[in-house]
């Protein structure tokens, strides 16, 4: 089967969209497939390079690129200071669509289309989010008839969503583009039931088409704790980029303020992986300041060796409930306490970690007591895990592993070969 990828992040970049469809990229690839990748241009790789198999094309210039997207979004600048470089990304920003990918569109639509030429393809997946590569796969199977799948990663215009442009400009477009990408895709992947449920309720004539495919887990079972040192507090770690209204840190850093006081947790830290600067103000708030540590973003391989020397890890839920961060399996998989706050108890990430059996749900809402959290929190690191846990989670993990994910793709890319 020769299968073309179009997806905007591919490794090396650091994102859960990269580092997903990399491994199924190369499983696919494993197994006997011809699999090519149109993606976004990343500084320091090359614009063609055969990648454990995986044929990478990286295109695009300008705005569009990887290299700007993390500044032009969310963390200032691409090249310079100020207010007046601000204004202009405020500017640009208020007029794009369908979001910071724009630029990308007619390159990657120009490369598949000659990648087509030159090969009879069988099938091409789109990727979000951004939703610029949906677009790209829609003038595929208008031009060329190909099988499509959309993985839609993030939804782009369901209620709540966070939206990717200016909402009040383009909520009409936004909607129409969701829904012509859903009408003309012959499979639509989501990673959950209820992402999966908004849709059917949004859009009609689209239900036979929905597929969950669940989040991947990479392989870093079972992490053994390296051991700390005599007298050292509780580590506990949360890693991936935190937003300010849909991924917030407050209920967190306010439990964790409250663990601290408490007997013997004076010397607990928490240590933060990944981009803060949309919640910025919360972590300069002299209240959390104690045994927060702050590592910014750092190679995936830093993050997964941290995760041997935390005693707890913690995920933070989607505000809009819909969302599941790809990030929760990898947590389940570890063998590890997991912390799970949840703004609402309709959260995604509640019922995934449900029968997980190391999770902790703290969910804010009517008699959220931070203190009592706290101490929920000291009881369950102080308690030993035993073999049967361990062997719950092993079993837990099974439809998140490789095997599973990327075999449900190649089932929905082969139904009409």
């Amino acid at each position: 089967m020769k299968v073309l990828i179009v997806t905007y992040k591919y490794p090396p970049v650091l994102s859960p969209r990269a580092f997903r469809w990399g491994e199924v990229a190369e499983w696919l690839a494993q197994r006997g497939d011809e699999v090519a990748v149109v993606c976004s241009q990343t500084p320091g790789a090359p614009s063609q390079e055969d990648r454990e198999r995986v044929r990478v094309l990286r295109v695009g210039t300008g705005l569009g690129t990887v290299s700007s997207w993390p500044q032009d979004v969310q963390d200032g600048p691409a090249g310079g200071t100020g207010q007046w470089h601000r204004l202009q990304r405020a500017w640009r920003a208020a007029f794009r669509w369908p979001d910071y990918a724009r630029t990308y569109y007619l390159p990657a639509l120009q490369a598949a289309l000659a990648l087509a030429g030159e090969v009879k393809l069988d099938a091409v997946v789109s990727v979000s989010h951004p939703f610029t590569p949906h677009l790209v796969g829609l003038a595929l199977k208008r031009r060329l008839g190909i099988r499509w799948i959309a993985d839609m990663g993030d939804p782009f215009a369901l209620p709540g969503t966070p939206p990717l442009n200016n909402s009040l400009l383009f909520a009409t477009r936004n909607r129409n583009a969701e829904r012509s990408v859903l009408a003309h895709a012959d499979s639509v992947a989501v990673t959950n039931q209820e992402t999966l449920a908004a849709f059917e309720r949004t859009y009609r004539g689209v239900a036979g088409k929905l597929t969950v495919i669940p989040p991947l887990a990479p392989i870093v079972a079972n992490v053994p704790h390296s051991g700390a040192e005599p007298g050292a507090g509780p580590r506990l770690m949360v890693a991936g980029r935190l937003y300010r209204k849909m991924r917030s840190p407050i209920l967190l850093l306010e439990v964790f303020r409250r663990l601290r006081e408490l007997p013997g947790m004076g010397e607990a830290t928490l240590h933060v992986y990944g981009s803060t600067r949309d919640c910025a103000d919360h972590f300069k708030n002299p209240q959390y300041a104690g045994g927060v540590v702050l590592h910014g973003v750092v190679p995936r391989e830093e993050v997964l060796a941290a995760y041997s020397e935390a005693d707890g890890v913690v995920n933070i839920g989607n505000a809009n409930g819909l969302q599941l961060p790809s990030k929760v399996a990898e947590l389940a998989s570890l063998g590890k306490l997991i912390l799970n706050f949840c703004s609402n108890s309709d959260d995604a990430s509640c019922r995934f970690l449900l029968e997980h059996p190391l999770a902790l749900q703290i969910t804010a809402g009517t008699g959220f007591d931070p203190r009592h959290e706290a101490k929920r929190i000291v009881e369950a690191l102080s308690a030993p895990t035993s073999e049967a846990e361990m062997e719950r989670i092993e079993r837990f993990m099974v439809p998140y592993r490789i095997d599973a994910v990327a075999g449900a793709y190649r089932r929905l890319l082969s139904c009409g070969s």
